[in-house]
Parts: C-alpha cells; sequence; structure tokens
C-alpha cells in the first residue's frame, strides 16, 4: 500500500487473489516543499494488475495569504516520471513534447490542481513490467520546481489455469503466448480463447491481456479483451 506524508484518506477493501488490498488504491502526498508553494499528488488505481491505469492528480499549495506569480519556461507545468531502480522507465515529458514558450500562472493561497494525466502503464506500445517502481513528481516551474517520490507497485499476471475462479467478476489481468491466428492465448498453465484476434508474437515475447472472463453455455472460458500489449523487458530506459 501506498504511504502517505499526510492525513491517511478512508479506504475500502477487497480480495484479490486471496490477500486484502484497496478497492480504490489511492493516497494523497504532501510533496516537497520549495520556497512559498510545494505539491500534492493524488494517485488513483483500482487495482495493482498491469494496464490497469494510475491515475496522476497534480496540485500546487500555496502556503502564503497572497497569489503567487510562478514562472513555467515551456507548456508543460509538471514532469512524471517512473523509474525501476535509477533508471527512467518512462517519462511524461517524453511522451507529452513541450512547447518552448515561456509563461506565468498566478497560483491563488492555498490548493490549485494543475491537472490529471492517466498513464496506461505502457512504455513504447509495451505493458510495464510486474515489481516496485518509484514514481517521480515535480514541477516546472522555476526556480522552486519542489518534487518529491512516492512507491508504486505492479503484480504479476494470472496464470491462465487461475482465470476459472474470476469467471463474471471483475477485470483481470493475464500473460502468455498468442496463438497461431490470434485466438487464444496460452502460457504453461494452459489456454483459453479470446474474444477477437490479437497478432501473433514470438514464443519469448509473452503479451499481457487485461479483461473479463466470461463462462460461455458449453462450458468453456473465453477471455473478453480489454486491453493488450506486449511485455516490456525489466530493465528498459534511460540511465540517470
Amino acid at each position: 500500500m501506498i504511504s502517505t506524508h499526510l492525513n491517511p484518506i478512508a479506504r475500502t477493501g477487497a480480495t484479490v487473489r486471496g490477500s486484502f488490498v484497496p478497492a480504490l488504491l489511492a493516497a494523497a502526498v504532501l510533496l516537497g516543499a520549495s520556497g512559498p508553494i510545494s505539491i500534492r499528488v493524488n494517485l488513483n488505481r483500482n487495482s495493482y494488475d498491469l494496464l490497469g491505469g494510475l491515475a496522476v492528480t497534480i496540485s500546487v499549495d500555496n502556503r502564503t495569504s497572497r497569489p503567487f506569480l510562478a514562472r513555467f519556461p515551456t507548456s508543460n507545468l509538471y514532469d512524471i516520471q517512473v523509474l525501476s531502480g535509477k533508471t527512467v522507465v518512462w517519462d511524461y515529458a517524453a511522451a507529452n513534447h513541450a512547447v518552448a514558450i515561456a509563461h506565468t500562472r498566478e497560483i491563488a493561497p492555498h490548493l490549485t490542481t494543475l491537472g490529471t494525466y492517466v498513464w496506461n502503464e505502457t512504455i513504447d506500445g509495451r505493458s510495464v513490467a510486474p515489481g516496485v517502481y518509484t514514481l517521480r513528481v515535480r514541477l516546472l516551474d522555476e526556480p522552486y520546481a519542489a518534487s518529491e517520490r512516492i512507491v508504486v507497485r505492479f503484480a504479476p499476471p494470472l496464470p491462465i489455469a487461475a482465470l476459472s475462479h474470476f469467471a463474471g467478476k471483475d477485470q483481470v489481468t493475464t500473460a502468455g503466448s498468442v496463438a497461431a491466428g490470434g485466438a487464444s492465448l496460452r502460457d504453461g498453465s494452459g489456454s483459453i480463447a479470446l474474444s477477437r484476434r490479437l497478432p501473433a508474437t514470438p514464443q519469448d515475447t509473452p503479451v499481457v491481456v487485461r479483461g473479463y472472463v466470461v463462462r460461455l453455455r458449453s462450458g468453456a472460458l473465453l477471455l473478453d479483451v480489454m486491453r493488450s500489449a506486449p511485455l516490456a523487458p525489466v530493465a528498459q530506459g534511460l540511465p540517470l
């Protein structure tokens, strides 16, 4: 569970894969104060599963009693980076190229929301690998650029043999090799039919698939595909 630097917010729980996880995984974190302003980040996600989506809301906290004029050298107000160890595996600024136009923005006292960005948890079209990562968020104003880091976790995909336990329930994430013709997915534990055909991939390139498990009248299982992406290598990114 994500740690909080402020008062913890209320959470509801649900049982997934035999262990307790939040039904709405969220944390409000007061990030590094710098000068008269600091940033607050809210993370919202429905599960730890790959391809589940991670919503990042960035707000500025003006801790003075007067409006503060923040200066930004480009059109981007903030940057979000995902790190594996000391390696950057995904960078918001790299994916959302800024326009080199300096501008100012008046920040009223107290909290002002700059925006929400939903990361689809892919890196150059590939699903991020399961594991523990660091989310680094910073303002791009001059000269303060307050920043902080938050630990985030992505769970391994379910084996296909376990999908029968989730028929008719919430979305799940699994992974395997796409069979010839793209109509089914298989791993070492079994195979499952897919609701739509996926491009075939090499055996050494697993495909991550997220969707709903449906039990057909025949008793067979079908994975209703919502999203899919090849699995990214663990060590991918730009060294710091």
